[in-house]
């Protein structure tokens, strides 16, 4: 009994692994196929395939504008920013002392004051006075000077009596020295003369310039001092404006070799010319005006030079 079921799973097992090879053969041959296929049409594709078409590339110039250059003179522009300063700044000080009898109405702050006219008058009585004992003294000293060349004219005349044809050994015998003397004495007189003339011409207080008046201290019957600052006035015909620049700014500007030094300099003519721009009261003001000339140092902190731009009447706006 045992020996049939043994020889019957035995069989059972070689029929399944008949079965098992059959399967994996067929699978095999299936994939065999399958790649042959792939072959196949691939190399039918690659026979069928038309070659690609040549042509030929163009050479294509990028397009340009050609334009002629002419070398020419253009106008660079160097802008900054800076502050109005007055040109000529004028103390006020009187030459002589007394007491004020006359003061100019514009003699206050913000008033103008043309060249010439009178700021403020001082009392002349004291150097009227000092006139006329000048011109006495002088007197004194003329006539002083007459007698002494009369009397010299006298000496000659008594030497040549008693030693004619010769000279005297001493020149106090035709009283040369005292003709020097009184020569001196006359010149004093004269000097002292146009001194007091020169003090009473200062009773009248004034300057050589067109000025606008920045601060006063004198009024009517002050009395002031010889020496002493009655205000600060500042000349109107001309101001200046520093403008900080750089050295690449420096480089576009006319200035003649050596005006960028450390001691300054004045520019040729008006060569480089300015436009000044300044809001006042609600409106934009130009001046023209031309650089003069360079502080001659660099700052410290910024490491910048200034031109200094100069603006002639000012106060003729537009």
């Amino acid at each position: 009994m045992i020996k049939k079921q043994t020889i019957t799973g035995a069989l059972t097992a070689i029929a399944n692994t008949a079965r098992k090879n059959s399967s994996g053969r067929l699978q095999m041959r299936l994939a065999v196929g399958i790649c042959l296929v792939g072959v196949l049409l691939t190399f039918v594709l690659v026979k069928l395939r038309k070659p690609p078409q040549r042509t030929e590339q163009e050479n294509v110039a990028p397009l340009v504008k050609v334009r002629e250059l002419n070398v020419r003179d253009i106008q660079m522009v160097v802008s900054g920013y800076g502050t109005v300063t007055p040109k000529v700044q004028v103390e006020i000080v009187p030459q002589v002392s007394g007491k004020v009898v006359s003061v100019n109405p514009q003699f206050k702050s913000g008033g103008f004051i043309r060249a010439d006219e009178q700021l403020l008058k001082i009392d002349p009585r004291d150097y009227e006075l000092a006139v006329r004992q000048a011109e006495a003294v002088v007197a004194e000293a003329e006539v002083a000077m007459d007698l002494e060349e009369a009397e010299a004219q006298v000496a000659r005349k008594e030497w040549e009596q008693l030693h004619p044809n010769t000279e005297p050994a001493s020149p106090l015998v035709l009283r040369r020295p005292q003709i020097r003397q009184a020569e001196a004495k006359l010149e004093s007189a004269k000097a002292q003369l146009e001194s007091a003339k020169l003090n009473l011409e200062r009773t009248r207080l004034s300057l050589p310039i067109d000025v606008l008046i920045v601060s006063e201290t004198a009024d009517i019957g002050q009395y002031v001092v010889a020496g002493k600052s009655l205000g600060m006035a500042y000349g109107i015909d001309s101001v200046e404006i520093e403008l900080p620049l750089e050295d690449r700014e420096l480089a576009w500007l006319d200035i003649p070799d050596g005006m960028v030094s450390f001691n300054g300099g004045r520019l040729s003519s008006k060569a480089v010319t300015a436009q000044v721009n300044a809001d006042f009261a609600g409106a934009n003001h130009t001046w023209q005006g031309y650089v003069t000339r360079t502080t001659g140092q660099v700052d410290k902190t910024s490491r910048l030079i200034s031109v200094v731009i100069e603006v002639e009447q000012p106060f003729n706006i537009s």
